[in-house]
């Protein structure tokens, strides 16, 4: 297909020979923007209605210095939580158990909200031994000196308002290595 502006040489190269025709918008059926109205989509005119969809989110090889906390995710939307996993290991490193991990599905995360994102370490898990079977709360599936698996299952009925997954190093002096962090939900509804 050949642009009335371009020309293509015998060599195969295109040139530019003329100036090309200001866009034109296309008013596309059954859009809000489209109602009495001309122009695009926009924040105040959102589409009626989001598919849903899975999103699959990994951050790898995270490290994390003395004290810091590093939001994952953090997300006014509707949906369900499949589950995340976090291993985090002891290399040269503060020790693996010295994680925080820090799940908000709207008002309820495990440990409370009110004591803020650092308030469940891994090494309590550890202590606390919980079961894998219940919904919504963290456990770990391996526990060894030198590395920690958690896990979280999705909690049944979802969360309506607000998804935040935040990890945090609680160790004073040293550097805390996280292998991975993988989070899988299904996200219904974005919220404004």
């Amino acid at each position: 297909m050949m642009i009335e502006w371009q020309e293509v040489g015998p060599d195969g190269v295109t040139d530019i020979i003329g100036e090309p025709e200001p866009p034109s918008i296309v008013a596309l059926a059954d859009m809000p923007s489209n109602k009495g109205m001309t122009g695009l989509v926009s924040k105040a005119t959102p589409p009626a209605a989001e598919k849903e969809r899975t999103i699959i989110l990994r951050e790898d090889n995270i490290t994390l210095t003395p004290g810091q906390t590093k939001v994952i995710i953090d997300s006014r939307e509707e949906g369900k939580l499949d589950y995340v996993h976090i291993k985090a290991s002891t290399g040269s490193t503060a020790s693996a158990g010295d994680l925080a991990v820090f799940l908000q599905m709207d008002d309820y995360a495990q440990g409370g909200t009110d004591s803020g994102t650092s308030n469940l370490k891994l090494s309590t898990l550890s202590d606390l031994n919980l079961p894998a079977d219940v919904p919504g709360t963290w456990f770990l599936t391996k526990d060894t000196t030198t590395e920690k698996v958690a896990v979280c299952n999705g909690y049944p009925r979802g969360y309506f308002n607000r998804v935040r997954l935040v990890i945090t190093n609680t160790n004073s002096a040293q550097n805390l290595s996280v292998n991975f962090v993988e989070m899988t939900r299904l996200k219904i509804k974005a919220l404004r």
